[in-house]
């Protein structure tokens, strides 16, 4: 018979981990040490996501800010034996408003400026009341110009580039001077911030004038340096680009326009105007006669560039036309002064305070000068 065999099923039992053991070898083991350090706070993803969220929190701000308006109510106790004198400070309070911040207070501005409504005179205004009684006194008005005109010839003696060029016996020739009245006060921005007084802190806004918000613009954002930099980068990418021209082969007539070409007309002139000899690229050449004619080096670049940024500065920087403060009435025109070498023709505009009796604000450029004998600058 055939004899049944028990199945005997073979179980694997696990093992305890074992250490890999390294094989021992005659070689060296070089290891390296590390340190770990902390990630900085302000990575480049940090920085995009913040600049976002502020972004947003902004226009937030300014979409509230338009259909939404704060407004504190102060209510007067009803006492009666201080009634009156409540009455008065609730009317007071009522003139003055309190939305915009006190003259005497800390403001600190927190949002950008915005424009106000426009507004213009009314005939019942007391500035318009003063121009129209300005109209009827003409002694006034002859006495307005005389005192701009004196204003003007005091300022130009004063001047040595002027005083010079009018040499002696300077005196007053013709002038034109129109007086005019503006339909209403210089345009208001508003900027809302926070109120320091005495003994409170409020949120308020704050009148600025269009000098103010000129100055704050030109503080915050350097637009005069920037343009400054952009006029010169240009200019002497353009003398490099006709230099890199001309050693190629691809020469054009010059440009008298350019400015390494009125550099060297005005280094021209002075130098025939010295009496020291300079020694010409022509003398140069014939000492070295191995060395080929080569541009000029942009040694002689400084000086164009060093110009065109003061240049492009200045004018950026210049403060745009104004328009007239309150109440004052704009007198403007030409008036030309004469002397014993030339004259000049000064451009003028002032703004005259009935009220005072003075010139609040004067600014004057030449617009014209000449020398009675003018001599080629060519030469003869």
């Amino acid at each position: 018979m055939n004899r049944l065999k028990p199945l005997i099923r073979q179980q694997r039992f696990g093992t305890l981990p074992r250490r890999n053991q390294i094989p021992k070898s005659d070689a060296e083991f070089r290891y390296r040490s590390v340190r770990f350090v902390r990630p900085p706070f302000f990575t480049r993803r940090r920085i995009v996501a913040l600049a976002i969220s502020g972004l947003a929190v902004y226009a937030y701000a300014r979409v509230l800010q338009r259909y939404f308006t704060i407004s504190v109510e102060i209510e007067f106790a009803d006492d009666e034996e201080g009634e009156g004198e409540e009455g008065e400070e609730k009317e007071e309070y009522e003139e003055e408003g309190d939305e915009f911040a006190d003259e005497e207070s800390f403001f600190v501005p927190l949002t950008f400026p915005r424009k106000l409504d426009r507004v213009f005179y009314k005939g019942s205004d007391p500035e318009w009341q003063a121009f129209v009684a300005l109209t009827r006194d003409r002694r006034r008005y002859k006495q307005m110009q005389e005192d701009l005109v004196h204003m003007v010839f005091n300022g130009c003696l004063d001047n040595p580039v002027l005083r010079r060029h009018l040499g002696d016996a300077a005196q007053v020739g013709k002038y034109w001077l129109d007086i005019s009245f503006p339909d209403g006060p210089p345009q208001e921005y508003v900027r809302s911030g926070l109120e320091f007084g005495d003994g409170y802190v409020a949120w308020s806004q704050q009148r600025i004038s269009p000098e103010q918000l000129w100055r704050t613009q030109r503080t915050l954002w350097p637009m005069a340096t920037l343009k400054g930099i952009w006029a010169t980068t240009s200019v002497v990418a353009g003398i490099q680009y006709r230099r890199a021209l001309a050693a190629l082969g691809l020469n054009s007539p010059p440009d008298p326009s350019a400015p390494e070409e009125q550099f060297r007309l005005a280094t021209a002139l002075a130098k025939k105007s010295s009496a020291v000899p300079v020694q010409s690229p022509a003398e140069t050449s014939k000492k070295l006669p191995w060395l080929p004619s080569l541009p000029p080096t942009t040694a002689s670049d400084l000086p164009i560039a060093w110009h065109v940024l003061n240049h492009s500065m200045a004018k950026s920087r210049q403060m745009p036309r104004m328009e007239p403060p309150r109440g004052t009435v704009v007198v403007q025109g030409l008036v030309e002064l004469r002397g014993k070498r030339g004259h000049v023709l000064i451009d003028v505009r002032g703004f005259y305070d009935p009220k005072v009796s003075k010139y609040l604000a004067v600014r004057a450029q030449a617009r014209a000068a000449k020398l009675w004998k003018q001599s080629p600058k060519g030469g003869k």
